[in-house]
């Protein structure tokens, strides 16, 4: 039977009508945690308006996990507050995840922390408050009791207190910005969470608080802002940071504080960017400098550190203190973010030398060179060093000077990056302008490229077999410093067992005055690492050289001069490398590689001064404070720490005792990864 037109189009109406509401109803249908989870994305106001939807949608937003409350979306507060206190009071407590909040506290401190007690006495996960008042708020102490916290960021001028039952278990992530601390218990329970992975501080108040110690084992990212200058004169904070699994490190502003890392082994990425925000007086710049050494001291496994100009300028107002930092044998990669230091800068210059595996150097804004050659050029110029690149380049003579003296030290470099700063400053400082360094683009690129003095000699074909550098020794002065030859030598170690040939690169010419590098490797015994001493005599030819052309005659005449005896001693052998918990890290090593043997040290001014020799006998790492002797004291235990060639970990206990004819007995015992390096340690002291 046919079907009219008509009658087929009413069908066919109704099965689209059918059809619309079978889908406009499965929104419906959907299940309530559905439901919470695609309100969770919008704002609590617009979620609170569903209730006007249907009876089933009237107290659906009560039971939304995530709350997000901000002031700034409406237009008065009194509606604010008020729809925050009814949000509360109409929904399920033990349902909210999260909560976000931004205020102005203002007279409501009462009920904003009515809100944040009646969120955490559930299973609240993550918590947001960024509170802005003029005085700063007490937070209540139920924070510290929600054991089910993961991620908590305060943006406050808060005080934070915590109680003697506080959990803080599975805290994960902690972001605090202009937190005021009063006790030493908030700290511990914020800083040192097991879980904690995250943590970022940024403007923070220690009131009265001495030492401030982070030590979650965990943390893997730590982040600080340190720019508080209002009680700068106390200098008297102390902020130690345990990060046996800290693999990224950011600080910035000013050294006022004290800060001391521990058994950062695992550290990759670090970056310092300290800035000159502090009284320009010795006081201060002596604290800054002490400071930033500290801080620096305990980054010997970093593999790229990025530093500022001023961090650098810090540290090479204390050289004397450089003999304690640590040989950087893991650094790879060093950025420098720089307006005033040159390539002669002390602080500079030292920490290259502290950086034998350097294979990247990158130079960020404008720099400096006030000569056409480095005085002192680094080791990894020669060995490592094959890239660099330099920021922001205008072309100034300054920068040009740069140019060629890294051209000239860099003997391994493979690759130069220059990124312009703009085309116009560059052809202004070059040709375009009046006191331009050139007048022709040949005359540009003889002053960039032409007369390089030094021969670009490849060094890897002579020591790439060597092994891994593991240290290298303080400069040793071979004479004295009147002399008319001024002659220093280093010390490297190589990871290698033993050396697979004997090499040596003597210096093809040195100009009157001017400085210059050789370099001869020696192969050491097997076995027990060797000490001892090598009479050194430096040889060479004189020339006498015409002053109007610049070139040496081809004759000359032979001669030598005598130079002192290097010695050749333990520490060379060892790593500073400090532990965090010397206790632990003594138990957890193998009891079966302990040594233990005694010596007279024979009569002494005092028990520090026998101490000290032997501390730097070892070149070992003290380990909590105990390098320290109190005054008038006849006994004292020494607790060393460090990593001999090799990558084996080595723990020294040291006791000794002073009799009344000041005579020094010590007891040495030793641990380590090897029986056989506690053995070699024991001899060496013996021999020394």
């Amino acid at each position: 039977m046919d079907i009219c037109p008509v009658m087929a189009e009413a069908r066919c109406r109704k099965l689209s009508d059918n059809q619309h509401e079978a889908h406009s109803s499965r929104l419906y249908d959907l299940p309530d945690v559905v439901l919470y989870h695609i309100l969770s994305f919008l704002p609590m106001k617009d979620v609170v308006k569903t209730s006007t939807l249907s009876k089933r949608w009237q107290y659906l937003w009560a039971s939304v996990p995530n709350l997000e409350f901000r002031e700034c979306d409406f237009p008065e507060r009194s509606l604010f507050m008020n729809f925050v206190d009814r949000a509360f009071i109409f929904r399920d407590r033990s349902s909210i995840k999260s909560l976000s909040l931004s205020c102005e506290v203002l007279r409501d401190a009462s009920r904003i922390n009515a809100w944040i007690t009646a969120a955490t006495r559930g299973d609240l996960v993550e918590l947001s408050l960024n509170l802005k008042d003029d005085e700063p708020i007490t937070l209540p102490c139920c924070i510290f009791g929600s054991g089910t916290i993961k991620k908590f960021e305060l943006n406050s001028s808060a005080i934070l207190k915590s109680h003697s039952s506080a959990c803080l278990s599975n805290l994960k992530a902690v972001s605090l910005t202009g937190v005021t601390f009063v006790d030493d218990r908030s700290v511990q329970n914020l800083f040192s969470s097991p879980l904690l992975e995250e943590l970022s501080i940024s403007e923070c108040k220690w009131m009265n608080l001495k030492t401030v110690t982070i030590s979650a084992p965990k943390l893997k990212k730590l982040s600080i802002c340190d720019y508080n200058l209002e009680e700068y004169v106390s200098y008297d904070c102390r902020v130690e940071i345990h990060g046996a699994s800290l693999k990224s490190l950011l600080f910035q502003g000013v050294l006022i504080n004290q800060y001391s890392i521990c058994s950062a082994i695992q550290l990759v990425e670090v970056e310092i960017s300290s800035c000159s925000s502090f009284p320009h007086d010795d006081v201060g710049y002596d604290i800054v400098a002490r400071h930033s050494h500290e801080l620096l001291k305990g980054l010997s496994s970093v593999e790229c550190l990025t530093l500022s100009d001023f961090f650098l300028l810090d540290l090479g107002r204390r050289i004397e203190l450089f003999d304690a930092l640590p040989v950087f044998s893991m650094m790879t990669e060093l950025k420098v973010t720089t307006e005033f230091v040159s390539l002669q800068d002390p602080g500079f210059l030292l920490l290259l030398k502290r950086s034998p595996n350097l294979r990247t150097l990158e130079i960020r804004d404008e720099y400096e060179a006030f000569e056409e050659s480095m005085r002192a050029v680094p080791l990894c110029f020669h060995t490592q060093l094959k890239r660099i690149v330099i920021g922001s380049f205008g072309g100034n003579p300054y920068e040009f000077l740069a140019v060629k003296a890294f051209l000239k030290a860099a003997t391994v470099l493979r690759e130069m990056v220059i990124h312009v700063r703009d085309r116009a400053t560059l052809y202004l400082n070059t040709l375009g302008a009046d006191g331009a360094i050139a007048e022709t683009n040949e005359d540009a690129s003889e002053f960039l490229f032409g007369s390089l003095d030094v021969p670009l000699v490849n060094l890897e074909t002579k020591f790439s077999s060597f092994g891994k550098l593991f240290k290298s020794s303080a400069p040793v002065e071979l004479t004295e410093a009147e002399t008319e030859y001024a002659v220093t030598v280093l010390v490297d170690a190589s990871e290698a067992e033993e050396f697979a040939e004997i090499a040596s690169m003597p210096l093809r010419s040195l100009p009157y005055d001017s400085p210059g590098q050789t370099y001869v490797a020696f192969e050491k015994p097997q076995g027990v690492p060797a000490v001892g001493k090598f009479s050194n005599i430096l040889r060479f030819i004189v020339k006498e050289v015409e002053l109007s052309t610049g070139e040496a005659e081809d004759d000359g005449v032979e001669d030598e001069y005598q130079l002192e005896e290097l010695e050749v001693v333990a520490a060379d052998y060892l790593q500073k490398v400090g532990v965090s918990n010397f206790r632990n890290a003594w138990e957890n090593m193998n009891p079966d590689s302990e040594r233990v043997d005694e010596y007279g040290l024979g009569p002494r001014e005092s028990l520090s001064e026998a101490v000290n020799a032997v501390i730097n006998l070892l070149g070992m790492q003290p380990s909590e404070g105990t390098e320290v002797v109190p005054s008038n004291s006849r006994s004292h235990t020494c607790l060393l720490s460090g990593v001999f060639i090799g990558s084996m970990r080595v723990l020294v206990r040291l006791s000794f005792g002073i009799d009344g004819e000041r005579e020094v007995a010590m007891k040495l015992a030793i641990r380590s990864d090897d029986e056989s390096v506690s053995d070699a340690i024991h001899e060496i002291v013996a021999s020394g």
